[in-house]
């Protein structure tokens, strides 16, 4: 009878396993980014950023925060990063002065040489780099960039890029980054 018992188990284990997925899909959370490498994305004829090898399945809606950006200030939100990042694509909602700021810090073990993060606002639609601001780690906290008379309209994308500050640049880096803006 345990033998019985036993072969029952086992055999509904194995079964089991067979009507279980291999790998369960998570739900995003609204302050998801992101990451891909530039040289894997085409741009559309909307302005919207894609991957190059792009399907319908693999096409996501963008999560990473405020989407359409208002006059007022606000922080869109925070995220770890490792390398580089490029945000998906921020349509500014209403024309004036755009101060774009973050803040940062080291999110990896790699304790010899501390990092940099450099911070560019591109246009989307063009890919022009309205500014690029550099920030090291134990003299700065963050930085920002602003830019005067910002048509409604105009879509940008925010990159990030966290780099070891002394040569050999050692293994990629990871930062924990906040950022946000102010539209006047």
């Amino acid at each position: 009878m345990k033998r019985l018992v036993g072969l029952i188990m086992s055999l509904a284990l194995c079964f089991s396993a067979f009507a279980v997925p291999a790998f369960a899909a998570t739900e995003q959370s609204e302050n998801s980014v992101y990451t891909i490498s530039q040289n894997e994305v085409t741009q559309t004829d909307d302005g919207l950023i894609i991957p190059k090898e792009a399907n319908e399945e693999m096409l996501v809606s963008p999560r990473a925060g405020v989407e359409t950006w208002y006059k007022g200030s606000r922080t869109v939100g925070s995220f770890n990063m490792t390398d580089d990042n490029l945000t998906p694509v921020k349509t500014i909602g209403d024309s004036g002065t755009l101060d774009v700021w973050f803040t940062f810090y080291r999110s990896d073990q790699y304790s010899s040489s501390p990092i940099k993060l450099t911070f560019q606002i591109r246009n989307a639609t063009t890919g022009q780099v309205y500014g690029t601001v550099v920030a090291y780690e134990g003299q700065d906290v963050g930085g920002g960039i602003v830019i005067r008379n910002v048509p409604a309209g105009t879509k940008i994308q925010l990159y990030f890029d966290a780099s070891s500050i002394s040569n050999p640049p050692g293994p990629y880096r990871q930062a924990y980054i906040t950022y946000g803006y102010t539209l006047s």
